[in-house]
């Protein structure tokens, strides 16, 4: 439920593999719901359908203000760069999802040992410290704080809060109901 709600529904499927495959792989059916989209480009648009003069918006500048930094927010949140907050996120879950496959073949492999099949102590070792060590940097780099050097700035949770705090004076009621073509109503 929590992979749903993180990633959405349409990256989440069990269509690649039968229900007889997930037997034989004696895998839990939630391990095999992740389907790998990284490195796929994200085909969503964020145009607006009507231009800032057509918006129910009396100060027009604080309008288009807002309408870029929501596109900027929305960018770093879930656009097309792999740095951007919901790949990060995916990359991760991703991540936990093979390391929990792997140990769950471990487990089978201790409990119905079949000759000739067993894993490497080193390699399995190094395989947990690789996971441990990608999930804390990925974990630092989702909380680093923003940067005054823009060669140095990082897509993180920070950075988008402090932007957001840096930029209040734009979100408005006004705005945020009126941003693409709502009448506002304000009584």
């Amino acid at each position: 439920m929590i992979i749903r709600w993180l990633l959405g529904d349409s990256r989440l499927t069990t269509s690649e593999c039968s229900s007889q495959s997930r037997r034989q792989a004696s895998l839990p059916p939630v391990l095999l719901l992740i389907r790998s989209d990284y490195g796929k480009r994200m085909n969503r648009r964020f145009d607006y359908t009507y231009s800032i003069a057509q918006c129910d918006i009396i100060d027009k500048k604080n309008g288009e203000a807002f309408r870029n930094r929501r596109l900027k927010w929305i960018n770093w949140l879930s656009g097309d760069d792999p740095h951007s907050i919901s790949h990060q996120i995916y990359s991760m879950v991703r991540d936990y999802g093979l390391f929990c496959s792997v140990n769950e073949l471990r487990r089978i492999a201790v409990t119905e040992p079949t000759e000739g099949v067993s894993f490497n102590s080193s390699v399995i070792r190094l395989f947990d410290a690789g996971f441990v060590a990608t999930q804390a940097i990925a974990i630092r780099r989702l909380i680093e704080r923003p940067k005054r050097d823009p060669e140095w700035a990082v897509l993180s949770l920070r950075s988008i809060l402090k932007d957001i705090e840096d930029n209040t004076r734009v979100i408005t009621r006004e705005n945020y109901v009126c941003y693409d073509g709502l009448p506002y109503d304000y009584e």
